[in-house]
């Protein structure tokens, strides 16, 4: 998602003035989130709603996905806004806008591009998690590999060579992703055979103890962008004001 300079600043311009706030947030940001993330899903499934039978397991799948990183990006959004909002005034004062204008480009950039990034490349790979679970069969014995030649979290090391039915709950909340840039995957090779649960399992980072082939949500409710303040629930039941996909 690449704004121009012009539309960020117009977009800090009218959060100032008070056009957009927490209670009434931008669409058009909301919509070129939502349609970012939706490529990310598209792109990891490696097919989109158009190019699938409408009554085929690909079709339902790629529907629950897209409705769920519509409903991240309406709390993105919000949670942008907000953070952006509580700028305005300092002690009892607002601030100048050239003052505020600098500080808010910088919690922009955090939502917009450095996080953005981040949860697109997580909605890709969500995605082909998503993918591969719907095409393994039910009696499959899945086996949790790790890529060579990167880091990985202690849940992954745990995790590694862990051999499981499919219908194993091991898999509800301990398939990949289990953090941010997670590149392991489920093999489902005729070869594997069922081990035995390591005695301790690290849990996965906030808001991936989530199998999105079981759950079809590439961000669950753990995300912390879905944790409101008590007086916006309200508010965050109806997806914040914003328009689902039809």
């Amino acid at each position: 998602m690449n704004w121009s300079e012009q539309q960020i600043n117009t977009l800090i311009r009218k959060i100032y003035n008070g056009r957009y706030n927490a209670l009434k947030l931008p669409k058009k940001l909301y919509n070129d989130i939502a349609s970012h993330f939706t490529d990310g899903v598209y792109k990891g499934y490696g097919d989109s709603i158009a190019t699938v039978a409408y009554d085929s397991p690909d079709f339902a799948m790629l529907s629950h996905l897209r409705e769920n990183v519509y409903l991240f990006s309406a709390a993105k959004t919000f949670n942008y806004v907000l953070d952006t909002e509580n700028l305005i005034v300092e002690g009892n004062e607002v601030l100048p806008f050239k003052v505020f204008k600098e500080r808010a480009l910088s919690v922009y950039s955090d939502y917009n591009k450095t996080w953005l990034e981040t949860e697109y490349n997580t909605a890709i790979a969500q995605s082909q998690h998503a993918r591969a679970w719907n095409d393994f069969d039910e009696d499959a014995i899945l086996k949790y590999m790790l890529t060579s030649g990167v880091e990985h979290a202690q849940v992954c090391l745990d995790m590694q060579g862990v051999c499981k039915h499919k219908s194993d709950p091991i898999w509800i909340d301990k398939s990949p992703q289990n953090h941010f840039g997670c590149l392991c995957y489920l093999d489902a090779s005729f070869d594997n055979k069922p081990t035995k649960t390591p005695s301790s399992i690290a849990s996965p980072d906030q808001g991936f103890a989530n199998n999105p082939g079981i759950t079809k949500e590439v961000f669950n409710k753990e995300h912390p962008y879905f944790d409101v303040d008590p007086k916006y629930k309200k508010f965050a039941k109806t997806n914040f004001g914003l328009p689902l996909p039809e």
